[in-house]
């Protein structure tokens, strides 16, 4: 593993974990394992910040990486959420081979199986990041109800306004505890 990517799944273990690190045995057409992947679960509240230089699920073939943080990006049904994640593949399988520039792999059944295998982690890490979205478009409505629900008991303990004034103001927070 490299040492980036050690202190970054640290910094953001000490940061922000909910998750931990999933490592994941990928199984070879040959029924050998073809890669293993490392991914580091944590909020999904964002896409990491560029300055980290460590966002994305990356390759690498014989500990030297291979493409860049968007080559997998195709994997994810939103792209984006591949800027979400943090991750390394070590390809092991002989068969699977970087291309001569070494920004991607040479295209053959082993290469498509490895990518069959990691559609199933990409899925799960884009799952995660919407199940967080919606958690915080949540929390942002309660908020905004919450600071509604508070300015309308301020108007009404004020005694400043009629009984008409008051069940008016009083009404959508009634229908809304009746649920």
């Amino acid at each position: 593993m490299s040492s980036k990517f050690v202190s970054t799944v640290l910094t953001i273990l000490f940061i922000n974990h909910t998750g931990g690190l999933e490592v994941t045995e990928i199984p070879g057409i040959d029924a050998e394992v073809a890669a293993v992947a490392r991914v580091l679960h944590h909020d999904y509240e964002a896409a990491i910040p560029p300055r980290n230089a460590r966002k994305g699920l990356r390759l690498r073939a014989g500990n030297v990486q291979v493409g860049d943080h968007a080559l997998l990006e195709e994997l994810y049904p939103e792209p984006r959420f591949n800027a979400w994640s943090v991750g390394e593949v070590h390809v092991i399988d002989r068969a699977i081979v970087p291309n001569g520039r070494r920004d991607h792999f040479e295209q053959n059944a082993h290469y498509h199986n490895l990518l069959n295998h990691l559609t199933a982690t990409a899925r799960n890490i884009a799952r995660r990041c919407r199940t967080s979205s919606i958690r915080r478009k949540w929390l942002r409505e309660f908020e905004l109800h919450r600071e509604a629900a508070a300015e309308s008991i301020g108007v009404i303990a004020q005694g400043s306004v009629g009984r008409s004034e008051r069940q008016r103001l009083a009404l959508p927070w009634n229908r809304l505890c009746s649920r």
